[in-house]
């Protein structure tokens, strides 16, 4: 029995490893749709709103950006994202339809396994790097806290 058990525990981990290694484009933890406010140096920003949905690759994206005088504007972008898993924060390279830009971001999951939190920074500089690991905190920022909303 102590066979068998070791079997398949090792199966599951060269499953995720192949599946790791074998360029899976996109994770698919990120499926779904999720809603953030933006973080910079502890301080939540109320006039900045995130909405991602993804799915397998697809993204829409729509950024709210609320003015104190009560009005608001909202800009939507759809596209694809790829991945990597394998770079520390993960990875998402975002490619927009009506667009030849890139955008890069950064992100990490609040657990790593089915968690409905994560954290998204994104370089908002044209041609530059991934953001990096500290960006990702809430008390450097600037990151989106993201929870998940179609559960």
């Amino acid at each position: 029995m102590y066979t068998w058990i070791s079997r398949c525990v090792f199966l599951s981990f060269m499953l995720v490893a192949v599946s790791l290694f074998t360029g899976c484009n996109a994770d698919p933890r990120l499926n779904g749709v999720w809603e953030g406010k933006m973080w910079e140096f502890g301080q939540r920003d109320e006039t900045h709103t995130l909405i991602v949905t993804a799915q397998d690759g697809k993204a829409s994206i729509t950024f709210v950006r609320i003015s104190y005088s009560g009005g608001s504007r909202s800009a939507e972008a759809e596209g694809t994202y790829t991945t990597n898993l394998l770079a520390f924060p993960h990875r998402i390279l975002l490619k927009f339809d009506d667009e030849d830009t890139a955008v890069r971001c950064s992100y990490r999951f609040a657990f790593p396994l089915f968690s409905n939190t994560f954290y998204l920074s994104i370089n908002e500089e044209e041609g530059g790097g991934y953001p990096e690991r500290y960006m990702l905190d809430p008390k450097e920022g600037p990151v989106y806290v993201m929870k998940r909303q179609d559960r």
